[in-house]
């Protein structure tokens, strides 16, 4: 029998383990099917993305408590590693991240059926405009217009909307546009109209 329950949780943050209450293709009983981190009830009720908690409580175990939440998501990971992950091949568990608060690293076969959900569906007309409405008047980050004009590959270069911020404009040779804070050797301000020149 535990000593903590959903009225008496552990002290702190702390990681739990789901244990299987019968044989299966996986595993035996009394091998943990998930492995998590939390504090207060969390172990007792099903969250978003986490699986079912067991019928029978005594099967929620707590591996570790009183952790500070670093050490619980440490613990967490190295658990998760231990038995491993079922969606990669690794293992037994249900857990679809490594742990570590939530860093999801989907399987190759769940990152199909993710875009497989996704291929040919269709928003009505009524979605879209809901979703143009609640848009409307947001400004970019700050943050976002900056990364952009760094011309750091993640971003990509500098665009219209934020020249001013910047000081950037565009420069052209005739051929092909330029942004650039100041004007190089041979291009004058301008821009041509070649969508594949910045």
């Amino acid at each position: 029998m535990n000593i903590y329950s959903s009225t008496h949780p552990p002290s702190g943050f702390y990681v739990y383990a789901y244990l299987r209450d019968s044989d299966s293709k996986t595993a035996k009983a009394g091998i943990p099917y998930y492995i998590g981190k939390g504090s207060g009830q969390r172990a007792y009720f099903k969250n978003k993305r986490q699986v079912k908690p067991p019928k029978d409580k005594n099967n929620i175990i707590i591996l570790e408590s009183n952790l500070s939440e670093i050490g619980a998501l440490a613990l967490e990971r190295r658990m998760i590693k231990w038995y491993g992950r079922k969606d990669l091949g690794t293992g037994v568990l249900a857990n679809m991240t490594d742990g570590g608060d939530g860093i999801y690293n989907p399987s190759e076969e769940t990152r199909k059926k993710l875009a497989a959900g996704q291929l040919g569906r269709k928003h009505s007309k009524e979605h879209k405009e809901k979703s143009r409405l609640s848009k409307l008047g947001k400004k970019r980050p700050e943050h976002s217009k900056a990364m952009a004009g760094s011309n750091n590959p993640m971003y990509g270069v500098a665009r219209d909307w934020n020249k001013g911020a910047l000081g950037y404009k565009w420069y052209t040779n005739g051929i092909k546009s330029i942004m650039s804070n100041e004007c190089p050797t041979g291009y004058r301000q301008g821009r041509t109209k070649n969508p594949l020149d910045y």
